[in-house]
């Protein structure tokens, strides 16, 4: 059942075109540093534009740092008893001026979410499903809301989200959105949209090609 869309924030058209992934590989584990905050809100469904200054950390790879995950494959073991919201969450640009895109699965009024992405680097990707993370950490710019599928579809977005080949990580997470819309399970136009609104690099395109 589908909700409507909220956006926290959005980013702007003129974000900088990203450099090509071949140029960022000999510095592929550049140290960002943002600056650090006094207080963080958790409130996601407002339409507040203020201004956003993450917490400052020791590593920052690829516009993300996960938390440790207690297996790989969660959705095989996961019994959801409530609806789950779906998002599309994108991370604050890094130096280059790249974010990081990602799938967020949560059961409604809760703050811990599981995350689905593609991560590494151009030629060494790979699909990362972790379970009972924070919601929105500090390097997440903007939450998209895409909708809400049944709990007895919980292990759907999953398992289809491994037929997706890895690769750069925002058009991986399109493709994906536009795997649910084929399925029904969230409204169609929500992929062409984030495909038409904001900037893509496409050095590490794979294409949709559904395994």
């Amino acid at each position: 059942m589908y909700q409507g869309h909220r956006i926290i924030e959005r980013v702007p058209r003129g974000t900088p075109s990203p450099a090509s992934r071949s140029e960022r590989r000999s510095d592929s584990r550049s140290q960002y540093r943002p600056e650090p905050r006094s207080e963080y809100s958790t409130e996601y469904r407002s339409d507040s534009r203020s201004e956003y200054r993450p917490e400052p950390r020791s590593e920052y790879r690829s516009g993300f740092r996960s938390e440790p995950r207690s297996e790989p494959y969660p959705h095989a073991v996961d019994h959801y008893d409530e609806p789950l919201e779906i998002y599309l969450q994108i991370g604050v640009p890094d130096q280059y001026g790249e974010s990081h895109w990602m799938i967020t699965m949560k059961q409604p009024n809760r703050q811990r979410a599981m995350r689905l992405h593609s991560v590494g680097e151009e030629g060494d990707y790979e699909l990362s499903m972790e379970k009972d993370q924070e919601f929105i950490p500090s390097w997440v710019r903007t939450t998209h809301y895409l909708g809400e599928i049944p709990k007895e579809g919980s292990a759907i977005v999953p398992m289809e989200a491994e037929k997706i080949p890895p690769q750069v990580s925002d058009m991986w997470a399109c493709y994906l959105i536009r795997k649910m819309e084929n399925l029904g399970l969230i409204e169609k136009g929500q992929c062409r949209r984030f495909m038409t609104d904001y900037r893509h690099n496409l050095d590490g395109d794979e294409g949709p090609r559904f395994r």
